[in-house]
């Protein structure tokens, strides 16, 4: 069973088999860029390759890259989910925050067009453009190439932490509030998602998805919103 979706006319990049992870990532694993023609000869053949171009691994050793190569390529579920609250009064102050990180997922990054007006990662910003310029991302152009192929090459860890809430009060000492009638009065500060540690180059590594198959599988969905608000809590 396939889901999920990557590009235009392609097959699904997330699949459920027997034996594997639920909605695990299936497609090509890259084994660097091609510096030279010279190379491009030696490769197994690669359809339209040229240099600046990703090279595929010939998994199946057949000495031609063919749909047969696809291999697995990481999966969306985490490999250990951790929450950590900690909370304290001291005197008339109080202070509570909620810390949370998922670790050993992968994630797709599906939010790329790549049509010749449209803006490009940073990551292009160091992409091939001559022999020994670069051997992870591949050169720029308009004409036809497998670089947009699904690969390992749009496979991020999606490993993330985040401090989801973090609050901050102070409560008015009561011998103040008895000249004006109130039994107690805090003034607090609190923020959502002010923090969050990710090497994922996508807008929000906490992605939801409505299907097993398209977790993990970012489209270019709108990040959890950073918030910071203030109260006041008055009890009479």
């Amino acid at each position: 069973m396939q889901g999920g979706s990557f590009g235009i006319g392609q097959e699904a990049p997330a699949r459920m088999e027997a034996g594997l992870p639920i909605g695990y990532f299936r497609g090509y694993q890259t084994d660097g860029v091609f510096q030279n023609q010279g190379e491009i000869d030696a490769h197994a053949s690669q359809s339209n390759a040229q240099p600046g171009d990703l090279r595929f691994k010939d998994t199946n050793g057949d000495g031609v890259i063919t749909n047969d190569d696809k291999t697995y390529l990481g999966d969306p579920i985490a490999d250990a989910t951790f929450g950590l609250n900690l909370g304290f009064t001291y005197k008339n102050i109080d202070f509570l925050a909620y810390v949370f990180s998922s670790v050993g997922n992968e994630i797709v990054r599906n939010y790329e067009r790549f049509q010749p007006l449209t803006n490009r990662s940073t990551i292009y910003l160091d992409r091939w453009t001559g022999p020994g310029t670069s051997n992870d991302t591949p050169r720029v152009t308009t004409g036809a190439t497998q670089n947009n192929q699904f690969s390992d090459f749009f496979v991020e860890d999606g490993s993330f932490v985040r401090l989801r809430n973090l609050q901050f009060g102070y409560t008015l000492p009561s011998t103040l509030l008895r000249k004006i009638n109130v039994e107690s009065l805090r003034i607090y500060v609190a923020a959502n998602n002010l923090i969050t540690l990710t090497r994922y180059m996508g807008f929000d590594p906490d992605l939801s998805s409505s299907s097993v198959l398209s977790a993990g599988v970012d489209y270019g969905m709108y990040p959890q919103a950073r918030s910071v608000m203030s109260g006041i809590q008055i009890k009479f």
